[in-house]
């Protein structure tokens, strides 16, 4: 719950296009503008770059989804106007991800956890070393970029929705969350079932 009331906003561009059938040789790639990341922003990045999330959740939808375009996640601080926090584009096959968008969910935590152990201690649940804000964000910025990852699936593969896509999308980054992770969690395994995405598994 943490996590999701302070990282788990995102942005999504919606319209009713119809994509082509998935054909099993896309890829999804995580691209660093380098160039175009802003000095403040490097840190926040470079901690989530050197953790490879980002890319082992990229080979994992790879693997596992046969995307009919190719997918990209693009980290820079030059994206198109308006775009402030991670956006899915219209057609599923883009993910702007403002480098300053990690930055600031690197600072809301830095204060709010001091704030936390001040009050009430680090919480059971998370262990002292990680209940810091590098790795809370790591976590945080992860669960994000699954978010992200449903819309471009319901995007590209014309996904029928019987709620809200947002919560789809939520629901695929849990679920994303507990296959990488092995969880045999009854929590899990409720989500496994509740959620049944249509996936197109590859073959």
């Amino acid at each position: 719950m943490l996590l999701t009331l302070f990282l788990g906003t995102s942005c999504c561009r919606h319209d009713d296009s119809t994509p082509a059938e998935g054909k099993g040789k896309s890829r999804v790639t995580i691209v660093y503008q380098d160039d175009a990341i802003l000095p403040e922003n490097r840190d926040a990045i470079k901690k989530i770059r050197d953790s490879g999330v980002f890319e082992r959740m990229a080979d994992r939808l790879t693997k596992v989804v046969a995307l009919p375009h190719d997918l990209q996640v693009v980290v820079s601080d030059k994206l198109p106007k308006g775009i402030d926090c991670a956006t899915t584009e219209l057609d599923g096959r883009t993910i702007f991800w403002p480098a300053a968008f990690s930055k600031d969910t690197h600072d809301v935590l830095t204060e709010f956890l001091s704030e936390v152990i001040a009050s009430k201690g680090v919480p059971r649940a998370i262990s002292k070393e990680n209940f810091t804000a590098d790795v809370l964000n790591v976590w945080g910025n992860q669960f994000v970029l699954g978010h992200e990852f449903g819309h471009a699936l319901i995007h590209q593969l014309n996904f029928p929705l019987t709620g809200l896509e947002e919560d789809s999308a939520d629901g695929f980054a849990t679920l994303l969350h507990c296959q990488r992770q092995g969880h045999r969690t009854e929590r899990c395994s409720r989500s496994r079932s509740a959620l049944r995405l249509p996936w197109v598994a590859k073959t």
